[in-house]
C-alpha cells in the first residue's frame, strides 16, 4: 500500500505527534508499506518554500508556513496555497491513502483536496483544534470550554487573533462559516480516527456520525521499557515529562511540591519550553519564581530516546496538565517504565486511569490535591508498588498500525 502521511510536526521536533509519526512510519515500512510524508516546516526562510529530502529512505516533502500572511480570521484556516502543494503531490506519489496527524498550519481544506481525486483521507483527532481555534478548549483566563458555546467564543478568539477577528455581529457570522468549513472539512475524511472514546463521543455530539469514528489508541514500542536499571535516592522523585507550556500545567506541580517536604522529595521538570498564544515566556516565569529551599530542576530538552533512562531515574510521574488531554502517550511511558502515576482527572486522563488502581487521579489546577495524593505516596511504599504493578491496558506501535492499515483497507 501507498501511505502519504501529512503532519504539523515531524521529528526531530519534539512532542507526542512526532513521536507516533515516527512510530507509524517504522511499523508500515517494516510491513512492506511504502510510506511518503507532507509536512509543514517551520523553520526561517521563504514562506510556502518547498523541498523534498529523504530521510532514512523515506520521501519527506514539506511546505514552509509560519502564519506570515494571515490578513483575515479565515486565512488562519484555509489556506489555497497549501491545498495546491497537496494537490500537485497527490498527482505525483497516487498514494492509496492519505493520513493527517494534525491540521493546524496546513488548513481544513485537505480533506476535500484528496476526496476530489478518489482518494479516502483518514485524520487523526490530536486535539480540538477543528472545532476550536486555540486548539485545547481553554480560555485565556483559564476556563475549560466542557462544551463548545460560540457565544463565549468571539471574545476568546478576539483576544487571540485582535482584529482579523470582527467584534459583534460580523464576528458571529465568521464563527458561523468557520463552523461550516470544519464540518465539511471532517465530513470529507473517509474517516476520523480518536485515540481515545473521550473525543469520539465529543465528536459525536457535534453531529459527526459516530460510525466514521475509529476509537484507535496511539501505542507505544515497549521494547525500550524492558529491563530498566533502575536507579536509587534517599528523596522520592517526582518527575513531569512533557513541553513546558501553560497548559500542561508544569505550574500545578510546582505549587503541589511546595507542600510537601523539601527535604524528602525532589521534581525534575524534563521538557523544552514552548508557548501558547500569549503566554510567551512560561518556562522563564516558572524558572525565576523558584525559591531556594524549592526541591525543583529543570533538565531542559530531551530526545524521545531519553525517556526510558529519565523515568528510571524517578519514583513517581505527574501529569498535571490543565487542558482536557486527547490521550497521553506520557502517562503510557510512565507505566511502561514501571511508575505509578498521578495525572488530572480531565479527558483521556481520567478515562485512562482507574483512581487508586492503576494510578491516581487529582481535582484538575488544585496543587493542595495534587499534594495530598503525592503525600500518600511518598508515605506509603506499598501503595507505589500496588500502582506500579497493577495490571493496565497498554497498546503496543504494532497494534495501532495493524488497527489503521485495518482501517486504509476498508477505506479503498
Amino acid at each position: 500500500m501507498r501511505i502519504l502521511l501529512v503532519t504539523s510536526f515531524f521529528p526531530p521536533e519534539r512532542g507526542g505527534v512526532p513521536v507516533h509519526v515516527a512510530a507509524l512510519i517504522a511499523e508500515y515500512r517494516a510491513r512492506g508499506h511504502e510510506v511518503a510524508v507532507f509536512r509543514r516546516a517551520g523553520d526561517e526562510g521563504e514562506e510556502y518554500a518547498r523541498g523534498d529530502a529523504d530521510v532514512e529512505g523515506v520521501r519527506v516533502h514539506s511546505i514552509r508556513y509560519r502564519w506570515r500572511d494571515v490578513d483575515s480570521f479565515e486565512r488562519s484556516y484555509r489556506l489555497p496555497r497549501i491545498e495546491a502543494a497537496l494537490a500537485d503531490l497527490l498527482e505525483a506519489e497516487r498514494p492509496d491513502v492519505v493520513h493527517a496527524l494534525h491540521l493546524t498550519g496546513l488548513g481544513v481544506g485537505l480533506p476535500e483536496v484528496a476526496r476530489r481525486r478518489g482518494i479516502p483521507f483518514v485524520l487523526t483527532l490530536m486535539d480540538f483544534w477543528v472545532g476550536c481555534p486555540r486548539s485545547q478548549r481553554i480560555d485565556p483566563g483559564l476556563e475549560l470550554c466542557p462544551a463548545i458555546d460560540r457565544r463565549r467564543c468571539l471574545p476568546c478568539l478576539r483576544a487571540l487573533y485582535g482584529g482579523l477577528l470582527p467584534d459583534g455581529e460580523a464576528g458571529a457570522r465568521a464563527l458561523e462559516r468557520y463552523d461550516e468549513e470544519v464540518r465539511a472539512s471532517l465530513l470529507a475524511c473517509r474517516f476520523l480516527v480518536a485515540p481515545c472514546r473521550f473525543v469520539r463521543d465529543d465528536y459525536a455530539s457535534r453531529g459527526i456520525p459516530a460510525d466514521r469514528i475509529a476509537v484507535i489508541p496511539l501505542g507505544i514500542d515497549p521494547a525500550p521499557f524492558r529491563s530498566l536499571a533502575r536507579t536509587r535516592s534517599d528523596r522520592f522523585r517526582i518527575a513531569y515529562l512533557g513541553t513546558v507550556m501553560l497548559t500542561k500545567g508544569c505550574h500545578v506541580l510546582l505549587e503541589a511540591a511546595r507542600r510537601l517536604p523539601a527535604d524528602r522529595v525532589s521534581v525534575l521538570v524534563h521538557g523544552e519550553p514552548a508557548p501558547w498564544h500569549e503566554v510567551r515566556d512560561y518556562a522563564e516565569r516558572l524558572r525565576d519564581g523558584l525559591g531556594p529551599r524549592d526541591p525543583v530542576r529543570f533538565t531542559g530538552p530531551y530526545d524521545p530516546a531519553d525517556v526510558p533512562r529519565l523515568l528510571a531515574e524517578a519514583d513517581c510521574l505527574v501529569v498535571p496538565s490543565i487542558w482536557f488531554e486527547t490521550y497521553s502517550i506520557t502517562l503510557r511511558e510512565g507505566w511502561l517504565a514501571g511508575l505509578p502515576v498521578v495525572a488530572s482527572r480531565l479527558g483521556a486522563m481520567e478515562e485512562a486511569i482507574e483512581d487508586g488502581r492503576t494510578g491516581l487521579l487529582f481535582r484538575p489546577g488544585d496543587p493542595e490535591d495534587l499534594a495530598a495524593k503525592l503525600r500518600s505516596l511518598l508515605d506509603d511504599p506499598a501503595l507505589r508498588e500496588r500502582l506500579a504493578s497493577s495490571p493496565k491496558t497498554l497498546p503496543t506501535a504494532a497494534q495501532t498500525a495493524e488497527g489503521l492499515l485495518a482501517l486504509y483497507a476498508s477505506a479503498r
